[in-house]
This record gives C-alpha cells, structure tokens and sequence, in this order.
C-alpha cells in the first residue's frame, strides 16, 4: 500500500538514548525505560510508553500520537495530543483538554478536563468520563468545507468525511474511511488507495456540473457509488464492492479489471476503455 513519510524510531533505555532524539513529526519514541523522569514541556513526534512509572513533569503538548502500555506513569500538565490517543493502563493526565485524532481507553477513567476529541472514540467494556459526562463509542464523521479543513485532516487517512464545500484539494495518498463528496471540483491528486465506502453525488436537479478526477487511485476496499456525478478513473483497477451508479451519471473507467456487481439506474453512462 501506499506510504508516507518514513517514520524513525528510537527505543529509549537511559538518558543518553534521549538525548540522540531529533524531535520532528516523524519520530517515534518508543519509551522502555522504568522510574526514569524526562524533561521537556512539548515533543514533536509520537511517544509510546512501553515501561513502568515514567514521569514527564512539564509536559505539556505531543504534536503526534500518544500510546501508553505501561503503569504508574504521570504526565500531570498534558494538555494537548495532535494524533491519535490510546490508554491501557492508568496515567496522571488531570489536564489533558484535546484529542484531535481517535480515542481509545480499555480501563475505567476520568478526563476531568477533556473537551474536545477529534476522531472516533472507542471504550468497548470500559466506563469512562470527560469534562462533559460518560464518552461512549462514536465514529465522528468530518465535515469539510473550507480547504483549511482538509488541510487540518489527519495525515495518517483515519477518518470518515462529509465534503460538502466546492474546489477543495484533498492531499491524502490513503484514505481509511468513508468518502462522501457533495461539493464540486473536489481534487485527489495523490489519492491511490481508499479502505471503504466512495460515495459521490450532485446536489443539481438536472445533470452533473462537474467532473471528479482521481488519476492516481488504483484501489477501492469498499463499495462505490456515484449519483448524478461525472467521475474519471483512469487508473482504478480494482474495487472490492458493488459501483452503483445512478440519476445521469457520466463514468470512465480506464483501467478496471475487478470489481463487485454493477448496478446503473436512470441513464447512467458508463464507458470502459481497454
């Protein structure tokens, strides 16, 4: 599958494997240190805590995803996490305010403070509280309609997004979630993979005003679905599910070799070229 950047890897024992970290967002900090304190009040990267009772006093913001497997850690100022947030054991985290990716606790806690959580949350058998009463299991769906939005998406692709505004570029090269596009001249340059439901549709009572281009998708796990939209594929070989098209839609799919049942509805136009 497509990737990003590499991210690099540091796995921390003692303080002077601390002090070889060059700190930027594609640093993974793998702590298995125990009992140690670290100090720093932001880390650019994602920190994984891996061993017992480590204390981070003044930290207060991690630009990248934070996991913590360990117990008897404390990270008392957190405020902020940019990424993604995953709990197994019990942390110190009487400040924590924002989440903007996904949010994963399995034991029973309270954020006193948590505001806002940007992704999913995810508390299968847990009981756990915010700033606002019990979180139970969500799937956030993102609207877009300004093109800061997009930009301000995760850039690991984890998400569910409603596009609703029009001439937004959306810069992801992988996409694990549902699409829907509402809004016109919508770009995926780079686009190439997608794991779940494509959906694209005009809100124009009588034919499309717009075409969609994806010249670089290649792979759709999931169903497609196109209504009363014009869509070019030139490089879409393979989709898992169903393409249902319907209302005048207006399709061509250059490269497609596989796919689920076809389903055209109310003079779609379909044309593969071989």
């Amino acid at each position: 599958m497509p990737t990003t950047d590499t991210l690099r890897r540091y796995k921390i024992f003692s303080e002077e494997d601390w002090k070889e970290i060059v700190f930027d967002e594609h640093a993974l900090i793998e702590v298995y240190a125990k009992n140690m304190t670290f100090h720093c009040t932001e880390i650019e990267g994602s920190l994984l805590l891996r061993g017992e009772g480590c204390h981070f006093p003044e930290l207060k913001h991690i630009n990248g995803n934070l996991s913590i497997d360990a117990s008897n850690c404390e990270i008392p100022l957190l405020e902020t996490v940019e990424g993604h947030f995953k709990m197994h054991c019990y942390t110190q985290l009487d400040q924590l305010k924002k989440v903007s990716g996904h949010f994963k606790c399995i034991i029973n806690c309270t954020f006193k403070n948590l505001e806002i959580i940007g992704g999913y949350v995810s508390v299968k058998n847990t009981t756990v509280y915010n700033k606002y009463g019990q979180l139970l299991k969500t799937r956030v769906v993102i609207p877009v309609q300004y093109q800061f939005q997009a930009d301000a998406l995760l850039k690991d692709g984890i998400f569910d997004i409603n596009i609703l505004g029009s001439n937004i570029v959306i810069p992801h090269r992988e996409i694990r979630g549902k699409i829907n596009v509402i809004g016109g001249n919508i770009s995926f340059p780079n686009l190439e993979f997608v794991h779940g439901l494509l959906r694209i549709r005009s809100e124009y009572h009588s034919g499309h005003k717009f075409t969609h281009h994806f010249p670089e998708l290649k792979k759709v796990i999931g169903n497609l679905k196109l209504e009363n939209a014009g869509v070019l594929f030139p490089a879409l070989q393979e989709t898992s599910g169903s393409i249902h098209m319907e209302n005048g839609c207006d399709v061509t799919f250059s490269a497609l070799e596989k796919s689920g049942y076809i389903t055209l509805t109310v003079e779609a136009k379909l044309l593969f070229r071989f």
